[in-house]
């Protein structure tokens, strides 16, 4: 793709094919915009939609159904019409309106909605129907996807052999019937104003009949067995359902066998210890066959039956009439297919197993009742005790949660509000980096975070791998191990363009292109030239600009010889100011300029990127004293990571060493 488009306002789009959502006439019209009854009015006759809305049982209330299946082709492009003119844009692209309207219809429409609505706005109209363009002031042939000729209607017709085949072609086709239509206004059938007149009585009046998208029927309350005898009616699911529940009941029968095997026989001198333990182990082991009986039968009819009514539900949707496809949206066929299949795979299974599981509880109670029915009557008070207890504990439970609940969302409710922007920005590097494979680490296993809105400074000797790690932010070199996270995302799953527009860089050595001032500072031409003054103001190169004497307009030679350093670092500094990076990096910006331009350009970065995060590699330590964190680097270790402060008080600190040497190098070359 080359070239580009400037578009000043806004833009209604209208397709070839009509595009309709799921709902009523009404909601795609507005399109999620406000009502304006007499615009609304005014748009329906425009589009030539009030005799239709006549003829539907809701009006413009009528539900369309899925994609518009109960409007005709026309209708469906009316309405699009229709919608797009509602917008007010500024620019209407229109691909091929007319493609499924009637002539009469189509000279309406034109009259009314092209000459009549559109007459003050851009039309951009596609169309193989010439009979219209005589209105528009410019007609584009094209072929092959390239442009043949343009001009007014009359001088291609005039001057192009192709044209003049193609209006003679469709002459033909069409005949002059459309032709007529244009010419002369059209005046049959009712006029607009008896036309809205009754639209809006109809509106007024209830209808009859019943809205094409139904309500989906829900049963509420208990349902009852139903839906259980239902399931239970697949594919042998009673015959399952019995031997499963005759297992089980075998199963709790055993337990008792067991047990009262046991109980009665272990002190029994005639029963020998092998057999009473032989027959206890049998009774289990039956026990256990029938246990598996049980769930294997569960199983069985739970697939069997899930099978069974997947099977039916299949068959009724292929055997449905297409009255039931545009009555019923998709979403609710697919939901119907997919999460209530769900319910019926693990749902009802689980429950119908566990009310057969409850047969060992009714019986317990069941024995309990007939053997010790005095335990019984004391045990309902204290079961309903205890069933309100454990409510009332959990409603104080709920509520504390709720308190809990509502002090975490206050309290962070009140950080965003009160804390800075980005406070939470942080980048955390735990890296190694090597140039090559097969070479050694540059740096070897730095970790570390830097907060959001600090000011980062980064100090070590020449060849620490300070720029190493820069260029690990940037991407230029891949870490060997470890990762680079920014915002908590891995900046390695980001893309280089979009990671390095995101972050700006003052380098050592500025960076300037053959071309203008504008150009240097604005590449992408994203920026006005009231934005640009600004930053030049504020980059102190106002009084440079001045003396070139054209302004943004001053030229710029290869590699900015004909400025000076400083003027070319801020350049740099103009442009990081005009993109406002969250993220800033100083990579010894001030290593070649001197000190009035390093003041200008560290003023101006402390009070224009006073929230962001500014990351300073010095070889000046001054430039990195006011700095909220100093990293120290010595042979691509971390050495130190403190505030400035911490790092001078502590003995043996490279920071402190580093600071030594600048004030005593300092000092050794003033002149006496």
């Amino acid at each position: 793709m080359e070239g580009s488009i400037k578009i000043s306002g806004k833009i209604s789009y209208v397709s070839q094919i009509a595009w309709i959502q799921n709902g009523t006439i009404q909601e795609n019209i507005l399109f999620g915009s406000a009502m304006d009854s007499e615009r609304y009015g005014e748009i329906l006759e425009k589009c030539s939609l009030v005799k239709d809305l006549e003829l539907l049982p809701y009006g413009d209330l009528t539900e369309i159904g899925e994609r518009g299946v109960n409007l005709s082709g026309g209708q469906k492009q009316r309405v699009q019409l229709a919608r797009a003119l509602y917008q007010n844009a500024d620019i209407f692209l229109l691909d091929d309106p007319f493609s499924a309207l009637d002539a009469q219809t189509a000279t309406s429409l034109f009259n009314e909605y092209f000459l009549g609505a559109l007459s003050e706005k851009t039309v951009l109209l596609v169309t193989h129907q010439v009979d219209f363009l005589p209105a528009f002031d410019s007609v584009l042939l094209m072929s092959d996807g390239k442009i043949l000729q343009e001009g007014p209607y009359h001088g291609l017709l005039a001057s192009s052999k192709e044209f003049q085949d193609l209006v003679n072609a469709h002459k033909e086709t069409a005949g002059s019937e459309r032709f007529a239509l244009l010419n002369s206004s059209h005046t049959c059938g009712t006029s607009s104003g008896e036309t809205r007149k009754n639209y809006e009585e109809k509106q007024c009046k209830a209808h009859e009949g019943d809205q094409l998208i139904k309500q989906e029927e829900r049963e509420k309350g208990d349902t009852g067995f139903k839906p259980y005898m239902q399931y239970l009616n697949q594919n042998k699911g009673f015959l399952y359902f019995s031997i499963a529940s005759v297992s089980h009941l075998i199963v709790a029968i055993g337990q008792i066998l067991q047990n009262s095997w046991m109980a009665a026989n272990v002190d029994d001198p005639h029963v020998s210890t092998l057999r009473l333990v032989l027959v206890y182990l049998l009774i289990g082991l039956a026990a256990i066959l029938f246990l598996l009986s049980r769930s294997l039968c569960t199983v069985v009819s739970g697939l069997k039956s899930s099978e069974s009514l997947f099977a039916q539900l299949l068959s009724s949707l292929f055997h449905a009439p297409m009255s039931f496809y545009d009555s019923t949206p998709l979403g609710r066929i697919l939901s119907r297919v997919s999460s209530d299949l769900s319910t019926i795979d693990l749902d009802v299974p689980f429950g119908l197993l566990f009310s057969v599981s409850s047969i060992n509880v009714c019986s317990a109670l069941l024995v309990l009742a007939v053997v010790t029915w005095q335990v019984l009557i004391v045990s309902i008070p204290m079961i309903f005790l205890s069933i309100r207890l454990q409510f009332a504990a959990n409603e104080w439970l709920i509520q504390w949660i709720e308190i809990v609940s509502a002090t975490v969302l206050s309290s962070a409710a009140l950080c965003m509000v009160l804390l800075p922007s980005r406070t939470f920005s942080s980048g955390e590097y735990t890296i190694r980096v090597r140039y090559r494979p097969n070479t050694p680490l540059v740096l070897c296993g730095i970790s570390c975070t830097f907060e959001g809105g600090h000011k980062i400074g980064i100090v070590g000797r020449t060849g620490s791998g300070k720029t190493t790690l820069i260029g690990a932010l940037f991407r230029l070199v891949e870490p060997a191990a470890g990762k680079i996270t920014v915002d908590g995302i891995d900046i390695s799953t980001i893309g280089l363009h979009d990671l390095r527009s995101r972050l700006g860089i003052i380098p050592q050595d500025p960076t300037l292109f053959n071309g203008t001032v504008r150009y240097n500072l604005d590449p992408l031409s994203r920026y006005s030239d009231q934005e640009i003054w600004e930053v030049i103001g504020k980059s102190q190169l106002q009084e440079a600009l001045q003396e070139k004497g054209k302004g943004l307009e001053s030229l710029v030679v290869g590699d900015g010889s004909n400025w000076s350093v400083g003027q070319r670092q801020l350049f740099c500094l103009g442009r990081v100011l005009l993109r406002r990076s969250r993220i800033l990096v100083l990579d010894e910006a001030t290593a070649s300029i001197d000190n009035a331009t390093d003041m200008i350009l560290q003023k101006t970065i402390r009070s224009e990127f006073a929230d962001r995060t500014v990351i300073t590699v010095a070889h000046r330590i001054p430039t990195v004293m006011d700095c909220n964190m100093v990293l120290a680097i010595s042979d691509g270790k971390l050495m130190e990571y403190d505030t400035p402060t911490t790092l001078m008080k502590r003995k043996d600190s490279l920071f402190g060493q580093l600071v030594k040497e600048y004030w005593s190098h300092s000092h050794s070359t003033e002149p006496y």
